[in-house]
């Protein structure tokens, strides 16, 4: 832990979002500590918990101690340091029959700055999009979705499994990262090419429209955002050697 350095507290699911952070921090030239915390469910039941039991019991959202919410679900002996960024990191799980669209505009709303609350990151349709590129670049990646009945019994996740050209997050290098991030900039950016305050919000109800209209969901790994939103100069350094 850096003493007086910046400190990143990533929270999330499991164990992938875990070897995807890992490798970036590994391949990226930040200047920041990270430390992961495993949630160990998914976002719905997060936000089930942190609504029904905070939110709707009168705790005011400006005043929300993300941390302290942490310690009441499970306590673990990293949640006593000291963060200059926190993170939220979870997919976006539609076939989740606890699936609430406003649950996820509460959230989103919510956790809409690191250095506050947390900044979410939802990952559509799941944290995988970050190794759903068939070749690198890959031609189709800003018009690529899948539809939710491939999210059920794993069928996302074995599908990226034979189709991705990085296989495993430990396929990660600096060369196809690099082109990762720019080609996640590039959707993302003609995603929410719109004055709004919230990029994010923005692309959260998208999403959700896109799944009421046609069953799909677009594919893209906004936890990789993280890395322009903290410092897009070095950011946009990183990706222009791709």
């Amino acid at each position: 832990m850096k003493a007086d350095g910046k400190n990143i507290l990533v929270i999330c699911e499991g164990n992938d979002e875990e070897k995807l952070f890992n490798k970036l921090f590994e391949l990226y030239p930040i200047d920041a500590n990270c430390v992961l915390y495993q949630y160990q469910t998914n976002l719905h039941l997060f936000g089930k918990f942190l609504i029904e039991e905070y939110i709707d019991k009168g705790s005011d959202i400006d005043d929300l101690d993300i941390i302290q919410v942490l310690k009441d679900y499970r306590f673990e002996s990293i949640l006593d340091m000291k963060y200059t960024d926190i993170l939220l990191v979870f997919d976006f799980d539609p076939q989740d029959p606890r699936y609430s669209p406003d649950r996820l505009k509460q959230l989103q709303y919510l956790f809409s700055e690191s250095t506050n609350q947390g900044q979410l990151y939802i990952n559509y349709p799941m944290i995988e999009a970050a190794l759903d590129f068939n070749e690198i670049p890959d031609s189709d990646y800003v018009n690529k979705i899948v539809d939710k009945e491939l999210l059920k019994r794993k069928g996302y996740k074995n599908k990226v499994s034979r189709t991705s050209a990085i296989g495993v997050y430990s396929g990660l290098n600096s060369i196809n990262l690099s082109i990762i991030l720019k080609q996640t900039d590039e959707k993302f950016l003609a995603i929410t090419d719109v004055e709004e305050d919230s990029k994010y919000d923005y692309l959260l109800d998208y999403q959700i429209q896109l799944l009421q209209h046609s069953n799909n969901i677009s594919i893209i790994n906004t936890s990789l955002m993280f890395l322009k939103d903290y410092n897009t100069g070095l950011f946009n350094q990183y990706v222009s050697f791709s």
